[in-house]
């Protein structure tokens, strides 16, 4: 229950803060956090996708449905956002161009994308069972640019981001 706990405050943070950075830069864009999702949401993902979702990654669509405008035009896809035809769409031509690269995005499960853009974040489910624990979140555009062990990792490092550029952004007013 206090990871539970802990993972809720830290979306709550990350909330505010996305709020924060909003007002001060000016922009135009609202974000917002879905519903909870049904266990048969989830159970019909992982059937799905042939996949077991990570424990705090699963947590948070049982508390939030996804988070439109995660990140400007970037969307933590809900369970319906994960079957959208036009994010499938971009995410086809995504795998595309990075099939020639040496990277695990086309055997990913994508949790963050929208419709235009090749920033994703994935999941790598190459190879991690003989690892042992989970996969790995990955962030790419046209390349790797960061891994995490977690999607908590991720929301800390997110915090992290997002209190550095609200500090840039307060600088600047001055």
């Amino acid at each position: 229950m206090n990871e539970l706990v802990g993972l809720q405050k830290l979306i709550d943070k990350v909330f505010m803060l996305n709020e924060e950075l909003i007002q001060l830069r000016g922009w135009k864009y609202r974000h917002q956090l879905g519903s909870p999702a049904a266990e048969q949401e989830l159970a019909q993902i992982e059937s799905t996708y042939s996949i077991q979702l990570p424990r705090d990654y699963r947590a948070f669509l049982l508390m939030h449905n996804g988070w439109r405008g995660f990140e400007g035009q970037q969307d933590l896809l809900s369970t319906a956002q994960m079957r959208d035809a036009e994010i499938k769409a971009n995410l086809d031509d995504i795998r595309a161009l990075a099939k020639n690269e040496a990277t695990s995005v086309a055997g990913g499960f994508v949790i963050q994308a929208c419709a235009t853009s090749p920033d994703i974040l994935f999941y790598d489910l190459t190879g991690y069972k003989q690892l042992g624990g989970g996969p790995s979140l990955v962030r790419w555009e046209y390349r790797e640019i960061a891994r995490y062990d977690t999607f908590y990792a991720y929301l800390q490092e997110t915090a992290c981001t997002l209190e550095e550029m609200i500090a840039d952004a307060r600088s600047r007013l001055r």
